[in-house]
């Protein structure tokens, strides 16, 4: 459970990818608050178009679900540091703040299914709601010490808030590090087939006894 509350501390702040900083960023370049408007709708609509779609992919996939959820912690963070080869408002900076912001929603629309599965098998339905409560408190913990930290960086280095963007590749290292240690549990669990729990571990985590079943 300890890996499992410390990853959700680290992620929290990625779910919303910096985009606050990232966007006074753009403004300091001299981009146009149009402009600046454009690359979040990018984000916006490409996760609501992408939220079913993932949920169908993690859902039937065969693969560690916890390495979704690190690969998507990795491209969260490696795009914030797109600031640093951003130099004006021209249109290759904005083709290359669009595409960057594209991706970056495509790895946001997988956080949040893929950590629901990955804690449904770790856990179990039993426990399922107690460790969703659990996630959000850390997660608030999480998201009101980047915010702090964040501030803090930017009034530092003010007028010059670059520094801030390694923030979230640091997030981002530091949760795919715990993710490798939350138990896997029972992948087939994670997708409904299996509705109680046979076997628990001494931190109460779901052991799969169902290993020879083809998930």
């Amino acid at each position: 459970q300890t890996a499992f509350l410390l990853t959700s501390f680290s992620i929290a702040e990625l779910g919303d990818g910096f985009g606050m900083y990232i966007d006074m960023f753009l403004l300091a370049k001299g981009w146009g608050e149009k402009s600046v408007v454009i690359s979040g709708i990018f984000r916006g609509v490409i996760d609501l178009l992408l939220k079913s779609i993932v949920g169908d992919v993690i859902d039937k996939t065969h693969h560690d679900r916890r390495v979704f959820l690190a690969l998507a912690a990795l491209v969260i963070g490696l795009s914030s540091l797109m600031v640093y080869f951003v130099d004006g408002a021209d249109v290759s900076d904005k083709i290359l703040v669009y595409v960057v912001r594209s991706v970056e929603s495509v790895a946001l629309a997988f956080l949040g299914p893929a950590f629901a599965a990955i804690t449904l098998s770790a856990f179990g339905p039993e426990l399922f709601d107690v460790m969703n409560v659990r996630r959000e408190i850390v997660s608030h913990l999480g998201s009101i010490f980047s915010a702090v930290l964040s501030g803090a960086i930017a009034w530092l280095f003010y007028p010059s808030i670059e520094a801030v963007f390694i923030l979230p590749i640091t997030f981002a290292s530091s949760a795919i590090f715990f993710s490798r240690f939350i138990p896997r549990g029972d992948p087939l669990m994670g997708r409904g087939f299996h509705l109680h729990t046979e076997q628990r571990d001494e931190q109460n985590c779901v052991v799969d006894t169902h290993k020879d079943e083809v998930e």
